[in-house]
């Protein structure tokens, strides 16, 4: 039988290639490049770890919950996050204002009472303290019974020297208390004439106290002429009441 010989290999792949009608393959489809931005995170500018939502107050160092800064409401110098009166300006130790317990107008640290208040009436003021005035001081508050002047005159008939001597050992006696003397007359004459020998009988006592020993600095006076009487100006016997001198301790 005689031998097929088979063409030469690049015939065959000719042959079938030409016999190949077969499509061409698609290319692969392009990538398509997705271009996500990613957000940049929030800064913490002021360096307080509180950052973007959570940062009330983003430009200045601050605290929770809002990272800003802890205040001081009542302006003492107290934050609120220690004061313990964040409302009331206070003091040491802890923001509060000094209480005044009796409401007397003095602070407790000064108040030697601090459940009473203090009588204002110019013994022993400021203490804190309830008190009565004496009785031998007493004497020597309104009207001094004992001071006698001249007629129409500011000059001191020598009677009344004993009352007023005996004032000036109880003003040596209470060195705090202050007073104020005042002269009044009636009503008899114009009310100037009255007011100015008011004044100088007022000044004459204060000048009899001080040069027997009392400072000057203690003792005021006024002349209240006839404008504060005690009894009716119709009859001899008011009139002589309205004529008088009193004392008045001041209040410190």
């Amino acid at each position: 039988m005689p031998r097929i010989r088979r063409p030469p290999r690049s015939l065959r792949l000719a042959v079938l290639l030409g016999l190949c009608h077969c499509a061409p393959m698609p290319s692969p489809p392009a990538l398509t490049t997705l271009s996500a931005t990613r957000a940049e995170p929030p800064s913490d500018r002021d360096g307080d770890l509180f950052v973007g939502v959570h940062d009330t107050c983003p430009d200045v160092p601050g605290i929770a919950p809002h990272g800003c800064p802890d205040p001081d409401s009542d302006g003492d110098d107290f934050l609120d996050s220690a004061d313990r009166c964040p409302n009331d300006p206070g003091f040491e130790p802890d923001g509060c204002p000094i209480p005044d317990s009796d409401g007397d107008h003095i602070l407790d640290p000064d108040d030697a009472c601090i459940d009473e208040q203090e009588t204002l009436n110019g013994f022993e003021d400021w203490n804190g303290c309830p008190d009565e005035i004496p009785a031998e001081l007493a004497k020597f508050t309104g009207t001094i019974k004992g001071v006698h002047f001249e007629l129409d005159r500011d000059t001191l008939q020598p009677k009344s020297r004993p009352v007023l001597d005996k004032a000036v050992r109880v003003l040596q006696k209470y060195s705090n208390i202050r007073i104020e003397i005042s002269g009044h007359t009636d009503s008899t004459g114009s009310v100037e004439y009255c007011s100015d020998l008011s004044r100088r009988r007022a000044s004459t006592v204060r000048d009899y106290l001080v040069k027997h020993g009392i400072a000057e600095k203690r003792l005021e006076y006024r002349g209240a002429g006839p404008d504060e009487p005690v009894d009716t100006n119709k009859n001899a016997r008011g009139r002589a009441r309205n004529r008088r001198i009193e004392f008045t301790i001041l209040v410190q």
